[in-house]
């Protein structure tokens, strides 16, 4: 709906999504899309994993950036690990992946060694967050990154806390947790009644957990 939103009128999304996400710099929205992989990812972090969304947006001095989103229901981030081959078909850490890790300097000393060593792996929401980055800081734009998650999901706080305990000061802020309950509600909130009405039956499908108290 967002999508279709941004389409139809752009100032209508534009508002939308601001009070979706007030703590950005979100001054007018140019594109919502879904699944998205940059095209240079092999020379980014050489992950072709995908955004399940990208938000661009420009703020109020026309500097131009992103919104990269995670979504999870029920399931975790995850703890697959993208490798490398070495000529004996054993696992590597992946070379481009540790690459940007160099590049942005984003983590602290100790971690960031301890990544180069293969020590830290480099999970999912790593990875997640390196492509990101490396993203941003390529085509120079904003770069942020969200996980949307239910707010009781049981793995998504620890699964995060484990990437900014290691990052730099000036990195914490990059990536975030909005609970999914929170983000649908600002939503309807203030969207036209046509859009509304579509995310209330998702809040009422699959975020109204009240209902599982009244299964026997």
């Amino acid at each position: 709906p967002l999508r279709q939103m941004r389409e139809k009128s752009p100032e209508t999304a534009t508002k939308v999504i601001k009070a979706a996400l007030p703590n950005y710099p979100i001054h007018k929205v140019t594109e919502v899309a879904l699944e998205f992989i940059p095209a240079n990812h092999e020379k980014l972090t050489g992950d072709k994993s995908a955004m399940d969304a990208i938000i661009r947006f420009e703020d109020e001095h026309g500097k131009k950036g992103f919104i990269a989103i995670e979504t999870k229901y029920s399931e975790n981030l995850g703890t697959n690990i993208a490798y490398d081959r070495d000529e004996n078909g054993n696992k590597t850490p992946r070379k481009q992946s540790l690459k940007a890790v160099q590049e942005l300097n984003c983590f602290t000393p100790d971690v960031e060694k301890s990544i180069m060593k293969g020590t830290t792996p480099l999970t999912q929401i790593y990875r997640n967050f390196l492509l990101s980055e490396m993203y941003g800081h390529k085509e120079c734009l904003l770069s942020y990154s969200i996980i949307l998650a239910p707010k009781n999901h049981t793995s998504t706080k620890r699964e995060l806390e484990s990437l900014t305990n290691g990052l730099r000061e000036e990195y914490k802020n990059k990536i975030e947790e909005i609970n999914l309950e929170d983000f649908v509600e600002r939503i309807i909130s203030v969207c036209p009644v046509e859009y509304a009405t579509i995310f209330e039956r998702f809040y009422d499908r699959y975020l109204n957990f009240d209902k599982l108290n009244n299964i026997d």
